[in-house]
């Protein structure tokens, strides 16, 4: 099975890394560390570096070929998905390292993508793509504290996926989609339909989605 973590560009031991803060977890399932694949630390001054060295380790673990200059192909048959993507959110409904009006959030080409201007520290991050989160066999999210439940309530929203289907038709690739993506496109910009939440776009096309809420979380849900 494979499965995909996010990484924040800082030494493993740093408060800030995203492994530290998993490494207790994985020792007590007994996943081996020889099947934990982490960002390479020797290239945590070059986020673009770190990012295409774990595309590259990504294809290689998922049996995928690679393309030139990281290409993504969007058939199912020539792509090998990731079986499930865990994913947090934050009380501004960001998830992995895809912030809100954020230029990565119309990235159609990387699968794994890199940042030096996250508005949350660390400012260097390397993060999965929506269109491989969204190619996910499942993805799920774990969402605890009152602070999150406004945005809980206005992802879970009718208004707010709406917004939602319109963006991610709006970064399809050109081809036979291309009529759809340009009058999605236009809506954005002309009608400034954009989500307000980055974890609204998290959409599997073929897989499942899954939010496990605790109940401070889910408080401003109907009942």
């Amino acid at each position: 099975m494979s499965s995909c973590r996010i990484f924040r560009c800082v030494d493993f031991d740093s408060d800030d890394s995203t492994f530290k803060a998993w490494k207790s977890f994985f020792s007590e399932v007994g996943i081996p560390s020889e099947q934990i694949y982490n960002i390479d630390t020797t290239l945590l001054d070059e986020p673009d570096a770190a990012a295409a060295d774990y595309q590259e380790r990504l294809e290689k673990l998922l049996g995928e070929l690679t393309l030139p200059d990281g290409e993504l192909r969007t058939d199912d048959v020539y792509t090998q998905p990731i079986d499930v993507v865990m994913l947090g959110m934050g009380v501004d409904g960001h998830t992995a390292s895809l912030f809100p009006s954020h230029a990565l959030l119309r990235e159609n080409v990387l699968k794994v993508a890199s940042l030096v201007d996250s508005p949350k520290p660390p400012d260097s991050r390397i993060t999965l793509t929506l269109p491989v989160i969204n190619k996910a066999r499942s993805v799920a999210f774990l969402v605890t504290g009152a602070g999150k439940a406004p945005a809980v309530a206005t992802i879970m929203g009718i208004e707010e996926k709406a917004k939602a289907m319109i963006h991610l038709s709006s970064i399809r690739p050109m081809g036979r989609h291309s009529t759809g993506t340009v009058v999605a496109e236009y809506m954005q910009y002309f009608f400034g339909l954009h989500t307000k939440h980055v974890a609204s776009l998290v959409k599997p096309t073929q897989g499942k989605l899954k939010w496990f809420l605790d109940i401070d979380a889910a408080a401003q849900l109907p009942q």
